[in-house]
């Protein structure tokens, strides 16, 4: 029992706590390209370094390559595109050989809805 007290306490103060928030996108610029979403929701934590779709469909492909301070970079193997995430000025932005589409962000407590 006196070891299981402090053993208790000592996992309650270092629980790893996240900096988890609901980043809602919505597109800026209009494109021919017709299977991207206009909007989609992922889930970014800051201090683990991960994004987690939620909704938005073909961004589910996506892999984080570089999560740095100021910008986010990922890569899409399915549909061969790579991202960027600006965590300054909040802007999406999916780059293919053929088109470029922007979207703008912004930092939320509900994501998305799914249409």
């Amino acid at each position: 029992m006196r070891i299981l007290i402090p053993v208790v306490i000592i996992l309650l103060f270092t629980s790893s706590r996240s900096n988890e928030r609901i980043l809602n996108c919505e597109q800026q610029n209009e494109t021919k390209v017709s299977f991207f979403n206009k909007q989609f929701s992922k889930i970014i934590d800051l201090d683990n370094k991960t994004i987690n779709d939620i909704t938005g469909g073909y961004n589910l492909f996506d892999k984080v390559i570089v999560f740095g301070r100021n910008e986010v970079i990922l890569k899409n193997m399915m549909f061969n595109t790579h991202s960027t995430y600006n965590l300054n000025n909040m802007i999406w932005t999916i780059y293919s050989d053929y088109f470029v589409k922007i979207y703008n962000c912004s930092l939320d407590k509900e994501r998305a809805p799914l249409w």
